[in-house]
């Protein structure tokens, strides 16, 4: 009896001393799949900010929970099906250091998967990217935590794991089948709690007690990065202000005023340059919901000074000149006729939330050059979303981001500012501020303004004219083709009671989401990586390639589908066909001059799918009623061929890439330094040359030259 009683001493002193050590949690995750809101469910009351707030930078907190001290570390999310390239090397470190919250190492990583989302492959491959960022031994000690409890209704989580998919099914499986449901909801219910951490502390157990170990030499090296960083950011806030100094002396000592300031917002897609006009502006003047498709200016009255600012449509991030739409290139141009006689200032508006890369860098310089070399004179960068930076500070930024924005920020003269978008009570300062920088910079352009090519705009003019004109003859042959069809389709009182459709086309055309708008629902998976290029003669090589794999015959059969139409806007199809060039233009009239365009913001009325099966009907009527039906022994012939001379292309490209690559590095190492060198002495003798003798400030005039804009007062 004795022995019995003191078995079950042990027991129970096993289980106080399991329930009294320390739980060191890390959460992960995309951005609001609830990590923030998980971390309070944990903890039982509200510790980290949750809802559309999102988290930008790691943080812990430490509580009591069902008998242990539980540590909880939260970490800024990535967006869910985003690779980890697009991830802000702020971002990248935090989640880094988020194991230096909980030394001396977390016991388990929370990886947080919402149910209310589908988990797709692209998120998949981003959470395994984003890990490696740990090293493969944080598997050992990770776990599934799924958010949003209350979606599966009545259905079981292992019904949703083996039905969601193989993208799920693998995450779990390389979490050796450790998973949990949270519902955030329902924080009174301590069970959920509770048997998330146990089952934490059985796999502990499994891993003999350990917890992710911090090795001392990687927080060191987190720690001189670091450092290297704040000093670097330093010494760049110094040379910043020593250079507003000099030009607010230039402004006291000549006594002037900028009278109006007209500014030009560039920038790629999505990087906020609508939200940022309406905050100059201090109203909703820009539409932020449906983009901008053609640049547009606006008018207001900020802090007393009149103020242009001019939207323009954005280039896709990645995408060099010769990618961009003629359109966006065109408008780009146009845009300086919008405020005439010319902008004072281009504001480059950069995301701080996504990563900014070499290849941004260049593309971004590339679209700049529409516009001339002398137009970085007058360019400031306008970094957005300032409140995703947190403590950090905008030096801090820059030095940590990289070379490629360290190099943009030093074209724009080590010209910049920041605007957060959101609170307006905060932005009536940042908006001053601005203007106040502004006003330097046009000082230091000795008060002049960017000066505009008149016959550009006589060149965009005339092209404009040529390809309406084109547009119309291309939709009146169009229409005439139509009719005799359709003539010929009456006689015959010809339906297809069947219609079988292959939709091809390049990754991230929108293939799958022209496919759910014929169907009239959401069939086939989406993500938001679609593209809206110019179509180039390697796009045109490309189709060719591929597509003559099903022989000559397949043309006929063949009609161009216009995926996105909605980003059309004011302009037809045909319109588009011919500005965007040759190669366009040749695959129309490849397939008989049959084409289509599909909105996928439209699929209640049908009209559009009626329209396309029309069309379709039309060219069966043409190939007498015959579908597509390939003759199976060329086109494995082809593909023979085809096969044959890929290695040997694959060589010369091999070849070629090595070949640029060493260009490049002449360019950066040798030429570039060079071109800097000149470009700065060339700044100087021309500053030398402009510097004259001091004005009178007793002297009272306007100055009103065709690029000055300045009243001495």
């Amino acid at each position: 009896m004795m022995r019995a009683a003191t078995e079950s001493q042990r027991s129970e002193t096993k289980r106080e001393e399991a329930h009294s050590r320390e739980l060191r949690i890390v959460l992960l995750g995309g951005r609001w799949g609830g990590k923030s809101s998980a971390g309070n469910t944990i903890m039982g009351r509200i510790w980290f900010k949750s809802g559309r707030q999102r988290t930008v930078k790691s943080e812990n907190q430490h509580s009591q929970v069902a008998g242990r001290l539980v540590t909880v570390v939260d970490t800024p999310g990535w967006r869910g099906y985003f690779s980890l390239k697009d991830t802000t090397e702020k971002d990248k470190e935090e989640i880094k250091s988020s194991v230096c919250y909980c030394l001396p190492g977390p016991h388990a990583f929370l990886l947080i998967v919402p149910l209310d989302t589908l988990f797709t492959e692209d998120h998949r491959t981003a959470l395994v990217e984003h890990l490696k960022l740990l090293g493969d031994r944080v598997w050992r000690y990770s776990m599934v935590l799924f958010t949003c409890g209350d979606w599966l209704k009545d259905r079981t989580i292992k019904q949703h794991i083996e039905t969601e998919g193989k993208a799920l099914q693998w995450l779990v499986d390389k979490c050796m089948n450790r998973y949990h449901v949270f519902n955030n909801r329902n924080r009174d219910d301590d069970t959920q709690v509770r048997e998330l951490l146990e089952k934490i502390e059985e796999m502990v157990a499994g891993n003999s007690g350990g917890h992710y170990d911090v090795e001392r030499s990687v927080r060191q090296a987190m720690r001189e990065k670091k450092k290297v960083v704040e000093e670097k950011a330093k010494k760049r806030m110094i040379e910043v202000e020593k250079q507003r100094e000099e030009l607010r002396t230039l402004v006291q000592e000549v006594q002037v005023q900028l009278i109006e300031v007209r500014a030009v917002l560039l920038g790629s897609q999505n990087a906020g340059k609508s939200a940022t006009g309406n905050t100059i502006l201090g109203s909703e003047e820009f539409d932020v919901i449906r983009g901008t498709s053609k640049s547009v200016v606006k008018h207001g009255q900020v802090n007393g000074t009149a103020v242009s600012v001019v939207d323009t449509p954005g280039w896709w991030r990645h995408y060099f000149i010769k990618d961009s739409p003629e359109m966006i290139k065109q408008e780009v141009q146009c845009s300086v006729f919008l405020c005439p006689p010319g902008p004072h200032v281009f504001l480059l508006v950069i995301d701080t939330d996504v990563l900014f890369t070499e290849r941004q860098r260049r593309a971004l310089e590339e679209h700049l050059e529409l516009l001339g070399g002398h137009v970085w004179r007058h360019t400031m960068v306008l970094f957005t979303k300032a409140d995703c930076l947190g403590t950090t500070s905008i030096e801090q930024y820059i030095e940590g981001e990289g070379q490629a924005l360290q190099e943009l920020v030093e074209k724009c003269g080590n010209r910049y500012h920041t605007l957060t978008n959101k609170n307006r009570g905060e932005q009536s300062t940042e908006v001053k501020e601005l203007l106040q920088k502004i006003e330097e910079m046009v000082a230091g352009n000795r008060g002049c303004h960017y000066e505009v090519d008149e016959t550009i705009l006589q060149t965009i003019e005339q092209k404009r004219k040529e390809v309406e004109e084109k547009a119309k003859q291309r939709l009146k042959r169009m229409k005439e083709q139509r009719e005799r069809l359709q003539t010929g389709l009456k006689g015959l009182n010809y339906h297809l009671p069947e219609v079988r459709l292959v939709l091809l086309g390049q990754e991230g055309a929108g293939k799958n989401v022209a496919g759910g708008t014929l169907l009239g629902r959401e069939v086939f998976p989406t993500c938001e990586t679609t593209q809206y290029t110019a179509y180039t003669e390697r796009h045109w090589r490309a189709l060719q390639d591929h597509i003559s794999c099903l022989g000559e015959n397949v043309w006929r059969h063949t009609i161009v589908l216009f995926s996105y139409g909605e980003r059309l806007r004011d302009t037809n199809i045909e319109e588009h066909i011919e500005r965007e060039g040759w190669f366009l233009q040749r695959l129309v009239d490849k397939c008989g001059n049959r084409y289509h365009v599909s909105n996928s913001k439209i699929r209640g009325d049908g009209t559009q799918v009626k329209q396309l099966l029309e069309t379709v009907e039309e060219m069966v009527a043409e190939n007498d009623g015959q579908h597509f039906s390939p003759d199976r022994s060329q086109v494995e012939k082809i593909l023979q061929e085809k096969f044959k001379g890929r290695e040997a292309e694959e060589m010369r490209l091999r070849f070629e890439e090595e070949w640029r690559r060493r260009e490049d590095e002449l360019m950066k190492q040798v030429i570039k330094p060079l071109m800097e060198r000149f470009r700065k002495s060339l700044m100087e003798l021309e500053e030398e040359i402009n510097s004259g003798p001091p004005v009178d400030p007793k002297s009272r005039h306007v100055f009103t030259s065709p690029t000055c804009e300045y009243q001495y007062v």
